[in-house]
């Protein structure tokens, strides 16, 4: 397992452990120790427990193929697209999902029903970032950043 494999999977469990101490104390999944807290942030993982999962999938997808240095980038794009909403819909309709992936250009390669889950979005995105890098995201585009 490589060291960025590691990191990843630690970093996960400690979102899942975060969430789940939170849980336990019956507090607000916003209100997890500090020490949590500053991890949470550099990485800019949203706190309520719906959206840690949703960064989980996204984080472990792009790490599976190689794409771990970039996982930033995909959790800042998802968030300027979608506000981590899965069920997100844009441009009249036309863009749907987490990752707003804009049906009338990728119609051929994605059915509506694959951009509406975030697991199959997600396989979708990498394929795409593998292809393009994040050209195909309108806030990756207005943030001007080169991948």
């Amino acid at each position: 397992m490589s060291s960025i494999s590691i990191k990843v999977m630690g970093w996960l469990l400690l979102v899942l452990l975060s969430w789940s101490v939170a849980q336990d104390n019956n507090q607000s999944s916003s209100r997890i120790d500090s020490l949590s807290d500053a991890t949470l942030r550099a990485y800019q993982v949203p706190y309520f427990p719906e959206k840690a999962i949703l960064a989980s999938v996204v984080g472990i997808k792009l790490a599976e193929n190689n794409l771990a240095p970039y996982i930033k980038t995909a959790y800042q794009i998802i968030d300027c697209e979608s506000g981590w909403n899965p069920e997100a819909k844009g441009d009249g309709g036309k863009s749907i999902g987490l990752w707003q992936i804009h049906l009338p250009s990728h119609n051929k390669n994605i059915t509506k029903e694959c951009a509406l889950n975030p697991e199959c979005a997600t396989d979708y995105a990498v394929w795409l970032i593998k292809q393009n890098g994040f050209r195909d995201w309108s806030c990756f585009k207005k943030q001007k950043t080169k991948l």
